[in-house]
């Protein structure tokens, strides 16, 4: 009996020993704030992989001289950095102000810079619409599991050029198939590269539409045979691939774009190091280049919904843009005759328009005009054989020695009034012709109907001295 009573007193005094831990606990825990415990374990050491992505204490340790590519991270978002330095700048409460970079940490709570890892959103990229906290401050806690390349970035490791990425566990949309057809064509609702592919028109199409994507590369032209390029360094500047991915490597999924002279600065990714992977809208004909379905004759372009309007009412024409591709643009013979370029017809003499692997050339030809030699000691010259209405305002063109030609060239531009019976020079000799392929311009300011005339002026004594001409571009007389 003793026995049982006992027993009962042990787990009464138990009961109440239990009742007393338990207060003294709730007393502490209303006193002290605790952190609030990954609901998801992170991985304590990856290798990089999607399946063991590389924790951020790991990434931070690899320093600023990190160059790895395609890597695997997991980490919470925490905050992103507002400035120049992620040391005095890093923003971990809201509301957040940047939209170009975010911070991930190994702790959910983390506030000191030196334990994150800086992203790069770049503009006009899923990642940027998605990631961003200043647009979606809900992010800040949440789990990152990203792809992308790790280098210096603010100093620091960090990791720029994303190619996936999964939040929460969630992959974001891809978007529609690549077959599938959005947009109308409006400027305010643009095609996608299906639908440009879709709305494919004749040579010379003047029913200008607008269509969309993301560059992605170039053509090359500058190897044999050409070839899409989709990683930088890029050689070729006269068009761009673009497609409804900022990550598509496939070209069958893309569409190419011939560049003019003057959106090239804007557009091309060898002129502007900031283009690739950025979304662009333009506006332009939808017809074949390169052979495939591509965009001609462009009016207008929009980067990251910015950019120059095209004109209302565009001249049917088109600008005067003479490039020398096509099959029609080829002479093989130094012989007088004429040929049918892009942009109209010439007559030349001792000129040729081919792709030959020599000649400098933005695309896939440009027009050589040779050394007078002894069999005939004429000028060699190409003109227009058929006039450009509303005048000229600048003449600009590409010139370049051929090949490795070194000797003392020269030319000169001239211009017609009178369908080519008397020609005015606009400029003195061109003495001084680059070994690459250059850019030059010339004030014309001339009304009316006019033609130009391009002739090679020094004499056989000048030794190897073969030029090429590309690109030849002619801006409407204003007054």
């Amino acid at each position: 009996m003793m026995y049982k009573i006992k027993i009962k007193n042990m787990k009464y005094c138990k009961c109440l020993i239990a009742i007393f831990l338990t207060s003294l606990c709730l007393f502490s825990c209303e006193e002290k704030d605790f952190d609030v415990p990954p609901y998801e374990p992170l991985p304590e050491m990856g290798d990089g992989s999607q399946e063991k992505p590389y924790n951020v204490d790991q990434v931070v340790a690899k320093g600023k001289n990190v160059t790895e590519t395609g890597q695997w991270v997991k980490g919470y978002i925490v905050g992103c950095v507002d400035g120049i330095s992620i040391f005095e700048n890093s923003d971990f409460e809201t509301p957040f102000n940047s939209e170009s970079n975010i911070l991930i940490a190994y702790d959910v709570n983390e506030t000191d810079p030196n334990k994150c890892v800086p992203i790069q959103l770049s503009s006009g990229t899923p990642a940027r619409t998605d990631l961003n906290l200043k647009g979606h401050p809900e992010n800040k806690g949440k789990i990152l599991l990203i792809q992308g390349d790790l280098n210096a970035y603010f100093g620091v490791a960090g990791i720029k050029n994303i190619t996936s990425y999964s939040l929460d566990g969630k992959s974001p949309d891809p978007g529609p198939d690549p077959g599938t057809i959005t947009g109308d064509g409006s400027e305010n609702n643009p095609y996608n590269v299906a639908g440009i592919k879709a709305n494919q028109g004749a040579a010379n199409n003047t029913n200008y539409k607008w269509g969309t994507g993301y560059v992605v590369g170039v053509y090359e032209t500058g190897v044999d045979p050409f070839a899409p390029s989709f990683t930088a360094p890029f050689t070729t500047n006269s068009n761009i691939l673009i497609a409804d991915s900022p990550t598509e490597t496939d070209l069958s999924n893309c569409i190419t774009v011939q560049l003019p002279a003057t959106m090239r600065d804007a557009l091309s990714p060898v002129n502007s190091s900031t283009i690739l992977k950025k979304k662009v809208s333009l506006n332009g004909s939808f017809e074949a280049y390169f052979s495939v379905p591509g965009i001609k004759s462009l009016q207008g372009y929009k980067i990251d919904g910015v950019g120059p309007d095209p004109d209302p009412d565009p001249d049917p024409s088109g600008p005067f843009l003479e490039t020398f591709e096509g099959t029609a643009a080829n002479k093989a013979s130094y012989v007088l005759g004429d040929f049918v370029g892009e942009a109209t017809t010439w007559t030349v003499f001792g000129v040729v328009s081919s792709a030959d692997t020599n000649d400098k050339k933005n695309g896939t030809r440009s027009v050589r005009l040779r050394d007078p030699n002894s069999t005939n000691a004429d000028p060699h010259y190409f003109m227009m054989k058929n006039d450009k209405a509303n005048g000229a305002g600048i003449i600009s063109l590409y010139h370049g020695m051929y090949g490795t030609h070194t000797g003392a060239a020269t030319w000169k531009l001239e211009v017609s009034n009178d369908g080519g019976v008397t020609w005015n020079a606009f400029s003195q000799d061109v003495t001084s012709v680059p070994a690459a392929l250059t850019k030059i311009s010339f004030t014309v300011n001339v009304s009316g109907n006019i033609r130009i005339k391009i002739t090679k002026t020094n004499s056989q004594s000048a030794g190897s001295s073969s030029i090429n001409i590309d690109d030849i571009e002619i801006t409407d007389y204003i007054p």
